[in-house]
């Protein structure tokens, strides 16, 4: 599950979306041109893998996959509620929440800068408290 969640999404507007390989829960991309986050990792999602360690013999167990019934390059994703992200130029002088818009980069990065990016959402808060960078992010408006 998207541990970055802090305003809660609308389940019913879920749906499985084909994601990039390896793709984290609460990844911000586009699926299509909609904004979203991963709810769920990818199946694929090394994440997923237990790692165990008992009398110097590691064994790596497959973990459970991204959703039940999801292929590899799937993931469910969610184009609504608010999510914790670094986003590039963030900072509690350049944030006015509610206000400023944030952008996606085509690799994937949040960023407050509009040119040749894609419209991700809103700034609710710049926090400040993971990383330099901490914004709440509401997305698809």
């Amino acid at each position: 599950m998207a541990t970055n969640m802090v305003m809660s999404d609308v389940e019913s507007m879920r749906y499985v979306a084909v994601v990039p390989t390896g793709t984290a829960p609460g990844t911000a991309l586009l699926a299509g041109d909609v904004p979203v986050v991963t709810i769920t990792g990818s199946g694929d999602y090394a994440g997923n893998a237990i790692t165990m360690t008992a009398n110097g013999v590691t064994t790596t167990l497959a973990g459970g996959r991204g959703g039940v019934g999801l292929a590899d390059l799937q993931a469910t994703v969610s184009p609504t509620g608010a999510y914790a992200f670094d986003v590039t130029g963030a900072t509690a002088g350049t944030v006015t929440e509610g206000v400023t818009l944030v952008y996606i980069t085509a690799g994937g990065v949040l960023t407050l800068t509009a040119l040749d990016n894609t419209r991700f959402g809103v700034a609710e808060l710049f926090r400040g408290e993971l990383s330099a960078t901490d914004t709440v992010v509401r997305i698809g408006v």
